[in-house]
């Protein structure tokens, strides 16, 4: 189980980490899962891949109903 600090997903979603702490409590979509332990944030490579790829899903969609 791989997990990320904030940091590193704000960097690798290339947002920054005010939008990404707004997609962390947001309960409609995007919503990004994420694990609290102490203070901080982490989180699992499986929830980031499933949030990557629902958004690309979500993307595709809109590009397609514009043509």
């Amino acid at each position: 189980m791989f997990m990320y600090t904030t940091a590193e997903v704000a960097r690798i979603l290339k947002v920054t980490p005010t939008k990404l702490t707004r997609w962390i409590n947001s309960k409609q979509p995007p919503s990004l899962p994420s694990i609290r332990i102490g203070k901080r944030r982490r989180f699992l490579l499986e929830d980031l891949l499933k949030f990557v790829g629902s958004q690309k899903f979500s993307n595709e969609t809109e590009e397609g109903d514009h043509e």
